[in-house]
C-alpha cells in the first residue's frame, strides 16, 4: 500500500490540527478550573458540568475524532513512521484528557453523595477517585503535566476531608457521653442536629465505623472515645467507694447505658459548682490526668471494680462498636499496651501492685481471691484483642506489641512482691542516709541490740567522742562510742530484710531481698561520703564520727553473716556457701582511715 502525496499532506495537516487543538483544549480546561479556584467561586460551581461552556463536553466528540483520525494513521505504514511520534504525542494527550473528565466527574458525584450523608457510596467513589489520579501525569511529566492535576488532586483531598468531618459529627451524634451514662443512637434518621439538615435514608453506627476503616483514619476516632470513656466513666468509676451495677436501657434504636450513683453525684457536684462560680464557668476535670493512665489508688475492692469494668467493655464492643472487629483491635492495642496512655491492664496491675500484701504468707490467698475476676475479664477483653484470629496467634501478638496481661502477672505475684519489697527498702534507706548526719548516739557494737532513745546532740555527755577510746575492735569486740543516728537506723533496716529473706518460702524472694540488704550498705558508700564531704573533710568531730560509723558498719558485716547465713541456706542452699556482708569490711574500714588520716595530717 503506497499513499499518494496529496493524502499525505491532508493526513499530516489534520494530525497537526488536532494535536493543536487537544493542547488548546487542555489549556482551555486548565484556565477554566484555575478561574474556579482563584475567583473563590461558589463551591456547588467546582467542575460543574451542565454549563454549556464547559470543555468536558466537548470531550465526547473530540475523543471519537481523535481515536478515527489515529486508527487510521496507524493503518499508513509510511505516515506512522514519519509522524509517529506526533500520533503518540496525541494519543497520551487523549487519555490524559479522558481521564481528567472521569476525575471531574467522579469529583462532582462524590461531593454531591457527602453532602446528601450516602457515606458508603462516597467512600466508594474516594477510592475510584483516588486510582484516576494516580493515572495523571505530574509536574515531572513532560506531556500532560499541569496545573490542571494539582487542583484535581487538592480537590480530592479537600473532599476526603469533609468526607472525614461529616463523619466524625456524625460519631459524636450516635455515641453521646455523659458522667456516669452512655447514650447510643444505632441509627439516625429525619433531622440531623449535627448537620442542620433532613436526611432521607437512615444512616447506621455500623455504616459509620465501616467507612472509617476504609478511611484509615481510626486512631483519631479511637483516641475521641477512649478519652471520653476515661473521663466520664472510667476516672469516676475508679474513686467510687461502694460497688455498683450498670442499668442498660433499649427503646428501638436507642440504647442507654447507665451507673446511677455517678450520675446522680457528678449531676449535685456541677450544681454546686455552677451556683459558686458567680457566673464564671469552671473546669471541674483536670484534663492533664486524662493523659495518664494513673488515677490513683483504686476505692473499690478489685473484684468489683473488674465486674464494673467487664460491663463497660462488653457495652463497647457489642453496642459502641457494633461488633466492628477492625474497630475492636485498634482498642484492643491502645487498652492493653504497656506504652498506651489509656491502658486499663496496666492500671489495674498498677491497684494490684498496690494491694499486694506486705507478709508474703498472706499472698497465697491474695492471689486465689483474684484469680477468677481477673479471668473473667480477661476473657471480655479478648473481644478487642485481635478478634479474628486464633488464640495462640493472639498470645504471640501480644507478645509481639509489648501488651500486658493480667494472667500472667498474677502467676508470678511472689516476684512482683519481692519488687515491691526491694523498691521500698532502697528508698527506705536512701532516705536514711540523707537525714541529717549530725545526730548522733551512743553504739555498743550489734546494731540489732542499740538502742536509738540513745541519741544525743554532739557535746553531750551522754555520748563524748572521748569515750571511744582506741576505736579498735578485737575479737568482735566493739568498743562503746558515738556514731551517727543513720548508721544505725541503716543496719537495723538491714536486719529487718534479712529476717524477711530467712523466713521467705522462695528462694528467688530470699535472693531479692539479700541484695536488697547488701544494697543498702552500697547506699551508704555512694552517698555519705558525697553528700556530706564538707562537714566530714572540715569537721575534726565529724570526721570522727563518720570514721566511727565506718568502723560500726564493718563490725555489723561480721555480725551479719554469722547470724544470717545458716537461715538463708535453709531457703536457698547456693545463698548458705555465698551469702554474706564480710566483702564490705575492707571497703568501710579503707574509707573511714583515708577520712581520719586526713584529719590528723
Amino acid at each position: 500500500f503506497k499513499m499518494k502525496q496529496e493524502d499525505v499532506f491532508e493526513l499530516e495537516e489534520r494530525i497537526s490540527s488536532l494535536r493543536s487543538e487537544l493542547v488548546s483544549y487542555g489549556q482551555e480546561i486548565m484556565q477554566h478550573l484555575t478561574s474556579l479556584y482563584t475567583n473563590k467561586l461558589p463551591a456547588d460551581k467546582h467542575f460543574d458540568l451542565k454549563q454549556s461552556d464547559n470543555p468536558f463536553n466537548v470531550l465526547k466528540i473530540l475523543r471519537q475524532e481523535v481515536t478515527d483520525i489515529l486508527e487510521e494513521s496507524k493503518l499508513k505504514t509510511e505516515f506512522f513512521h514519519k509522524f509517529g511520534k506526533d500520533v503518540e504525542e496525541c494519543s497520551t494527550l487523549l487519555t490524559i484528557l479522558t481521564q481528567v473528565s472521569k476525575a471531574g466527574e467522579k469529583l462532582l458525584e462524590c461531593e454531591s453523595l457527602v453532602s446528601q450523608c450516602k457515606l458508603s457510596e462516597a467512600c466508594r467513589i474516594i477510592f475510584e477517585v483516588d486510582d484516576l489520579l494516580k493515572l495523571l501525569p505530574n509536574s515531572h511529566t513532560e506531556i500532560g503535566g499541569g496545573f490542571v492535576c494539582s487542583i484535581l488532586r487538592k480537590e480530592n483531598k479537600m473532599i476526603k476531608c469533609r468526607l472525614i468531618s461529616k463523619l466524625r459529627r456524625l460519631l459524636h451524634e450516635c455515641i453521646q457521653f455523659e458522667y456516669g451514662r452512655i447514650c447510643v443512637n444505632k441509627q439516625l434518621s429525619g433531622m440531623l442536629r449535627s448537620e442542620d439538615t433532613i436526611i432521607e435514608d437512615p444512616i447506621y453506627l455500623s455504616t459509620i465505623w465501616e467507612c472509617i476503616v476504609q478511611l484509615s483514619r481510626l486512631d483519631e476516632f479511637i483516641d475521641d472515645i477512649l478519652k471520653c470513656l476515661w473521663k466520664f466513666l472510667i476516672q469516676p468509676l475508679w474513686k467510687e467507694k461502694k460497688a455498683q451495677s450498670p442499668t442498660s436501657t433499649t427503646t428501638s434504636n436507642r440504647v442507654e447505658f447507665i451507673f446511677e450513683n455517678i450520675a446522680r453525684e457528678q449531676s449535685v457536684y456541677i450544681t454546686q459548682e455552677s451556683s459558686s462560680s458567680d457566673g464564671q464557668s469552671k473546669t471541674t476535670v483536670d484534663e492533664k490526668k486524662l493523659q495518664s493512665s494513673s488515677l490513683g489508688p483504686c476505692r473499690m475492692p478489685l473484684p468489683s471494680i473488674l465486674e464494673c469494668l467487664g460491663q463497660i467493655f462488653s457495652f463497647l464492643w457489642s453496642e459502641i462498636l457494633c461488633g466492628n472487629e477492625k474497630v475492636a483491635n485498634a482498642i484492643g492495642a491502645q487498652i492493653s499496651s504497656s506504652n498506651s496512655s489509656y491502658s486499663i491492664v496496666n492500671l489495674l496491675i498498677e491497684a494490684t501492685s498496690a494491694l499486694i500484701p506486705k507478709i508474703e504468707a498472706d499472698i497465697p490467698s491474695f492471689k486465689a481471691s483474684l484469680e477468677q475476676p481477673f479471668k473473667d475479664f480477661e476473657e471480655k477483653l479478648q473481644l478487642f484483642l485481635f478478634a479474628d484470629e486464633s488464640q495462640s496467634s493472639k498470645l504471640q501478638k501480644q507478645q509481639q506489641n509489648n501488651q500486658l496481661s493480667l494472667s500472667s502477672y498474677l502467676v508470678d505475684l511472689v516476684a512482683r512482691y519481692a519488687e515491691i519489697r526491694r523498691r521500698e527498702t532502697l528508698e527506705r534507706a536512701r532516705e536514711l542516709v540523707l537525714s541529717d548526719y549530725h545526730n548522733t548516739m551512743v553504739a555498743g557494737g550489734d546494731a540489732l541490740d542499740d538502742e536509738l532513745s540513745s541519741a544525743g546532740d554532739i557535746g553531750d555527755s551522754k555520748a563524748l567522742l572521748d569515750q571511744s577510746g582506741t576505736f579498735a575492735m578485737q575479737k568482735l569486740k566493739f568498743e562503746t562510742c558515738q556514731v551517727s543516728l543513720a548508721a544505725c537506723r541503716l543496719l537495723k533496716l538491714v536486719h529487718e530484710v534479712m529476717k524477711q529473706a530467712c523466713s521467705s518460702a522462695s528462694a528467688k524472694v530470699a535472693n531479692i531481698l539479700f541484695q536488697s540488704a547488701r544494697d543498702c550498705l552500697e547506699i551508704f558508700l555512694a552517698i555519705v561520703p558525697l553528700r556530706f564531704s564538707d562537714v566530714i573533710n572540715t569537721v575534726p568531730r565529724m570526721g570522727a564520727v563518720y570514721y566511727n560509723d565506718c568502723l560500726y558498719i564493718a563490725h555489723n558485716s561480721t555480725l551479719l553473716t554469722h547470724r544470717y547465713r545458716h537461715e538463708l541456706g535453709k531457703v536457698d542452699e547456693v545463698l548458705q556457701h555465698t551469702a554474706g556482708f564480710v566483702d564490705f569490711i575492707p571497703r568501710f574500714r579503707s574509707t573511714g582511715d583515708q577520712v581520719m588520716t586526713s584529719h590528723l595530717e
